[in-house]
């Protein structure tokens, strides 16, 4: 019988239910042409489609790959082998699998987001550059990185929207600074806030935080400067109302930070989502933005930067 050795890439059992709900334990592996018929492989719709499951850009799976005995198989190769198909089929313009295995960037619909950029900083000094996000596309960032000469320098990865810098992936309702202790209406600017582990002593006056409902309703997240605090009274005010209501417990965190932040010098220093970042040009008025500081008092420096992934259309 050919080895048709199943390795599962993930912490979870994986089961192959029209395979008698066959199981490849945790970072395990189980020999299914021991098990199975090269026929029952090749109609199992869930051993074809946990093949071509969570591909990397390298074409391999990382949630289960096939090994023929010999070598691990990528996602495409895998499928060819089970099901004894000399040539990958094409059903769309793009071929069916073929679209699955792609880098994202090189489907037909998208298009290459590969943005570099270089400055020389004086001592001390900093330097804003911004990419629009085209209307009514989507990027997806893959990664950002960036190196320094001579000097150990700062870039830091910004999003702004409708001329506000923010972080939308803040997550009120685990990063927060601050706890809503009483209903706010929606035309309160003055809210009371829970105070127990003197909280307000690390609010950033002039920075805008996200406020996020106590049932996280992201839909009602809203973002709002705060101008003042009040500690004897334990109340914050903000820069204009919620217009909407929010409940006791709902969530205050600080969002006016960087996306991503890295320190380098001579060697480019770079960050990899494993889940590609998604900013959207819905409104016509959305950015990244890329910040370099040179913090030496004394020498200047050269700073080169990128921002890699891709762009698909909004719908």
């Amino acid at each position: 019988m050919a080895e048709r050795i199943l390795k599962n890439q993930t912490a979870n059992i994986i089961k192959i239910n029209d395979l008698g709900a066959k199981e490849i334990p945790e970072y395990g592996e189980v020999d299914f042409g021991t098990c199975f018929t090269l026929s029952m492989l090749a109609d199992s719709v869930d051993l074809a489609t946990a093949l071509v499951k969570d591909i990397a850009p390298n074409g391999f799976s990382t949630y289960l790959i096939l090994n023929d005995g010999e070598q691990d198989l990528k996602a495409i190769e895998a499928v060819d082998l089970i099901r004894n198909i000399a040539q990958k089929s094409t059903v769309t313009k793009d071929g069916d699998w073929q679209i699955v295995l792609k880098a994202p960037a090189h489907i037909s619909v998208n298009a290459v987001v590969d943005k570099k950029v270089a400055c020389y900083l004086a001592p001390g000094a900093m330097f804003t550059k911004k990419y629009k996000v085209p209307q009514d596309k989507v990027w997806y960032i893959q990664s950002v990185g960036g190196s320094s000469e001579n000097t150990c320098s700062q870039i830091c990865f910004h999003y702004e929207k409708n001329g506000v810098i923010i972080n939308p992936f803040v997550d009120a309702c685990t990063d927060f600074d601050l706890i809503i202790s009483e209903v706010v209406s929606p035309a309160d600017t003055i809210i009371n806030i829970n105070n127990l582990n003197n909280e307000l002593d690390n609010i950033q006056i002039g920075m805008y935080y996200q406020f996020e409902p106590k049932d996280e309703d992201d839909e009602d997240v809203l973002f709002r400067k705060i101008i003042n605090v009040d500690k004897g009274n334990n109340t914050i005010t903000i820069d204009q109302p919620l217009n909407v209501s929010y409940d006791i417990g709902s969530y205050i965190a600080l969002s006016e930070k960087p996306i991503r932040s890295l320190m380098v010098e001579k060697v480019t220093n770079s960050v990899a989502f494993h889940s590609p970042l998604p900013f959207t040009g819905q409104d016509g008025n959305s950015f990244l933005v890329i910040m370099f500081t040179n913090p030496d008092s004394t020498m200047d420096t050269r700073i080169t930067s990128f921002i890699n992934g891709w762009e698909e259309p909004l719908n």
